[in-house]
Formats: structure tokens, C-alpha cells, sequence
């Protein structure tokens, strides 16, 4: 049988080779501080992410890369694409730069998308009616809820504020990927308290890599099913039919696996 583009498509996004970590990223920052730790050292995933997430990682590029530059010349809009360039502190070994920036009503501000499916739009407006009557905000929810996220952003923010660039604040589109709709739209600002929980969740991680001391575990709830460092005897189906971890992050199995991988055991 010959072979389809299918397959094509798909071992070729498989075979992509991942970017090395040359020291804290930003985009990691706000996730497990001992898989950030481990990518660091440069320790190969035991449960790297599969097909789907690959593809979907490729369709947000995708949506990013077709769509902000249609904005560009919009009502005075200017669009600039960050590609090739490095933001990075060596101070604080922090490394991260943003895909697009946009410069809008008289700020310039970073902007990401993250695409999601319909069912994510609906779980998470389902949880914010519950807590709407409380008076927080859509806005102020959504971050609570993808905190990871406005780590990122505000880690982007503080490499530009320490790299004397000025940008506003940053804006954070949740993309329907069933049909690119735009969902919601959020604000996150560089405010004191963002940038204190940034700057110790560095100089923890910063520490850790001195002293060669592993770092905590974060992995809590559905973190543990998708932790790119699960114990692969552990997998199982969940209620949506995903084959995911139900154990993570033992040091041993991760050191074993990459001594199998060297051929030292």
C-alpha cells in the first residue's frame, strides 16, 4: 500500500526536533519546576507529547501566522513578527520571545493566541457562571484559571521592561480551533505581585540548577495526565478517551529511561 499524506503529515511533525533549553523559558516557567528543571539538563521526555497535541500546537501557529499579519495597516494597526529574534537576561537566565507584538491605540502591546476546543469554551463558561455573582471579573477569572499563561506573558513583559524596551501590557486571545473563532480576549499587566511570584519562581529554579537539587513537583489533577515525564506503566483511557499518565515525575524511571536511551543500563 502506498503511502498517505496522511502519514506523511503526521511523522513529519512527529520527527520535528524539539528547541533545546538553554536555560529558564518563559513559556515553562509556570508549569512543573522539575520538568522545567529536567529539560534544562536536557533529559528526554518519557511521555512527550502525542500526534494530536503536536498537530494542535501547529494549527496555533498556524491561526498566528495567517491571521495577525491580516490585521497589520487595520486603522493604523502595525504588526511586527518576532521571528529570529532572541530576547533573553542573562542575570536571571531567562530566555522567551513573544511570536507577535502589535502596536494599537497609541500602546504597543505583546500579544499570543492559544487555541482550544468548543467543549473547553463551554466547561470554562460553565465554571464562570458559577462565580460571577461573586463580582470577579471574565477577565480576572479566565487568568486565575490559566495562571501558566499569564506567567508566560509576564515573563515576556519583564524581559522587555529589563531590555529597556516599552510595551503596555500583554493580550491573550483563547482561539475556538473547531472553527478559529476568537472566544475571549484577555489583558495581563506586569503588576508588582505578577512580577514577585516571576522573579521567585526564577531564582527557585535558578537555585536548583546550581546546587544540582531537584526541584519540587507541580503535577496536580489533569496535570499529571498530560506531565511529558509520566511513568509509561501507568497510562490509561480517560472519560475522553485520551490515553494519559496517571503517574509522573519519579526520578528514578526518568533516569533509568535515559540511561536505556544512552545505552548505559
Amino acid at each position: 500500500m502506498e503511502t498517505s499524506l496522511k502519514q506523511l503529515i503526521h511523522r513529519a511533525v512527529n520527527q520535528q526536533e524539539s528547541k533545546p533549553f538553554k536555560g529558564i523559558h518563559a513559556s515553562s516557567l509556570g508549569g512543573c519546576p522539575r520538568v522545567h528543571y529536567w529539560k534544562i539538563k536536557g533529559l528526554k521526555e518519557t511521555t512527550p507529547p502525542e500526534t494530536g497535541a503536536l498537530m494542535n500546537f501547529k494549527m496555533g501557529d498556524v491561526w498566528e501566522e495567517t491571521i495577525f499579519p491580516m490585521i497589520d495597516g487595520l486603522d493604523g494597526v502595525k504588526v511586527h513578527h518576532h521571528k529570529g529574534e532572541t530576547w533573553s537576561d542573562k542575570e536571571l537566565n531567562l530566555y522567551g520571545t513573544p511570536d507577535f507584538t502589535v502596536e494599537m491605540d497609541g500602546k504597543k502591546v505583546i500579544v499570543d493566541a492559544k487555541t482550544v476546543n468548543s467543549k473547553w469554551f463551554n466547561y470554562t463558561e460553565s465554571r464562570y457562571k458559577k462565580v460571577e455573582r461573586t463580582g470577579i471579573s471574565r477577565n480576572d477569572f479566565l487568568l486565575a484559571e490559566n495562571h501558566h499563561y499569564a506567567i508566560q506573558q509576564g515573563c515576556y513583559l519583564l524581559l522587555a521592561k529589563r531590555m529597556g524596551l516599552k510595551y503596555d501590557h500583554a493580550r491573550l486571545l483563547f482561539v475556538n480551533k473547531d472553527n478559529s473563532f476568537v472566544g475571549w480576549e484577555v489583558e495581563i499587566y506586569l503588576t508588582e505581585e505578577l512580577e514577585k511570584e516571576i522573579l521567585d519562581r526564577i531564582k527557585y529554579l535558578n537555585a536548583c540548577l546550581e546546587m544540582d537539587k531537584l526541584p519540587r513537583c507541580e503535577c496536580e489533577g489533569w496535570k499529571v495526565g498530560y506531565c511529558d515525564f509520566g511513568v509509561v506503566e501507568t497510562r490509561e483511557t480517560n472519560s475522553t478517551k485520551k490515553v494519559v499518565n496517571t503517574s509522573c515525575c519519579d526520578p528514578a524511571y526518568v533516569e533509568n529511561y535515559n540511561k536505556i536511551l544512552k545505552g548505559e543500563s
